[in-house]
């Protein structure tokens, strides 16, 4: 007994090591290969590879990684002055395209300008607020701000109130913040977003994201599995609650309404104040700009989910979750116009840039459920921005 208990231990103890060891060697090539990192399913970096601490932003990206400037922004150098200053979250920086195919490296191709990015992902327009005195040291003609439905109410919510970053964002009302501290700690509103687009299982889930053997292992099966929309159509089938496929002839995709759903309930007085958060920052970013005779305006970046229901007769041809979350995103989108209209901001439509080619069977976004516009969708977006910033504004 005691023999077979010390064999089965040494038999656990030796595959742990070499688990552990080719973890190693993965992770490591992943982190110098991007075609590797995709293989496997990664971004190739870990959260502490990507940022740093900030007593004001909370994180904020690590200076000189590869693909970024000594700022840590997504350039190819840390410019002096810039005709243009982009500031977004991941739907700017580019997430799941190479650095050129992004818009705002778009745009300063088609327009002859000099565009700087100062994008980075979970960045909301409060985090832009915080970083428009870096931009203004920039000298730039035009400064786009950006407002993204997908989660900015939720990253926004959560400099104001998940740390002591930023509390002068938190609601002048004290019994509002006392209202959302303790709907927040009973219920933490990040632990509902994730549990919303991963594995019950906390272990699995952990795995997941994070092992690089487990993201080996998961592609060898997804190719035996078929094309990655097969794939797709089988993790609809295993996961109703969690993701859609939509498909018209040529434009196909996979979308996560119960995801985006959490993320603009603005019923949630953690999403309300998200979005009040937003706003104001865009207001006061606005006034900076005047004083300082910048142009302003702001980028309005619908969800995947949005543009694609434009392609639907009626919403509920892809369930009531679905129909769901388009209405709370376009009460969203008419508070949020409504708002930037009577502060007279600016404002670019990003909807119809990447809901247009649609009706030509061209897709903006990927067939999966990454919720990025694609090459096409970033080109599209760069070239309403031109457009409007040649005509003072697309209301």
């Amino acid at each position: 007994m005691r023999v077979a208990l010390a064999t089965g231990l040494s038999f656990l103890f030796t595959g742990a090591l070499c688990f552990l060891g080719l973890e190693l060697v993965l992770r490591a090539w992943a982190g110098v290969s991007t075609s590797v990192a995709v293989v496997l399913d990664c971004d190739g970096e870990e959260l502490s590879d990507m940022f740093v601490a900030d007593d004001r932003l909370g994180l904020r990206p690590k200076p000189s990684r590869p693909g970024h400037d000594r700022r840590g922004f997504r350039n190819a150098e840390a410019l002096l002055t810039a005709d243009v200053v982009a500031l977004g979250d991941s739907q700017t920086y580019g997430s799941g395209v190479d650095r050129d195919q992004a818009w705002p490296k778009v745009l300063g191709k088609r327009s002859g300008l000099t565009v700087y990015s100062m994008a980075y992902p979970s960045c909301g327009p409060a985090h832009e607020s915080i970083l428009l005195e870096e931009a203004l040291a920039l000298q730039p003609r035009i400064i786009i701000a950006s407002l993204y439905a997908g989660n900015d109410l939720f990253d926004c919510f959560s400099l104001a109130y998940g740390g002591e970053s930023a509390p002068r964002l938190r609601n002048q009302n004290l019994s509002i913040v006392q209202e959302v501290l303790d709907l927040e700690a009973s219920l933490p509103l990040v632990a509902r977003i994730e549990s919303s687009r991963r594995s019950e299982n906390p272990l699995r889930a952990f795995l997941a994201e994070h092992s690089r053997v487990v993201g080996a292992l998961r592609s060898m099966r997804d190719a035996w599995r078929g094309s990655p929309w097969e794939r797709a159509l089988i993790r609809a089938r295993l996961q109703p609650g969690r993701s859609v496929c939509f498909e018209q002839g040529s434009v196909r995709t996979v979308l996560t309404p119960a995801y985006r759903q959490l993320a603009l309930n603005l019923d949630d007085p953690r999403i309300g104040e998200g979005l009040r958060i937003a706003l104001s920052s865009l207001k006061d970013m606005g006034d900076k700009c005047r004083q300082a005779g910048t142009t302003f305006a702001v980028l309005l970046i619908p969800t995947k989910e949005l543009v694609f229901s434009s392609r639907l007769e009626d919403p509920r041809e892809l369930g009531p979750m679905f129909e769901d979350l388009v209405q709370l995103e376009t009460r969203m989108w008419r508070q949020a116009e409504a708002f930037l209209d009577r502060h007279k901001i600016q404002r670019i439509s990003g909807l119809r840039a990447l809901a247009g080619p649609l009706d030509e069977g061209l897709s903006t976004y990927p067939e999966d459920t990454n919720g990025h516009p694609s090459p096409r969708g970033q080109a599209c977006l760069a070239e309403t921005v031109k457009g409007a910033l040649e005509l003072g504004g697309d209301r």
